[in-house]
């Protein structure tokens, strides 16, 4: 398996996690327990690093990125949102120069 594929399985394998963790406790980020947020919160780092963006900091509620515009961000989100309808809110997220 190329790195490529190891990396797109765990990202899969990661937002399955999230997902069923997500739908099983309501679908809120508020009812989640702890570990699934850092389980859905992962997933979304590897999603966007997978797109040449940095990921400065980050935690559940909230993401400093750069190597991206705004515009870029928010084509993005859009597409993940599509592709993970099971998730609804995600960090904040804030682009640095």
């Amino acid at each position: 398996m190329s790195s490529e594929q190891d990396q797109s399985a765990r990202l899969q394998a990661l937002k399955q996690s999230a997902n069923a963790r997500y739908g099983a406790y309501g679908g809120t980020v508020e009812a989640l327990p702890s570990r699934a947020r850092i389980v859905a919160f992962q997933a979304l780092t590897e999603h966007l690093r997978q797109h040449d963006i940095d990921v400065l900091y980050g935690d559940v509620d909230q993401l400093f990125v750069s190597n991206v515009t705004q515009e870029e961000l928010t084509e993005l989100l859009r597409a993940y949102r599509t592709a993970n309808p099971d998730v609804r809110d995600l960090p904040s997220i804030s682009v640095f120069d």
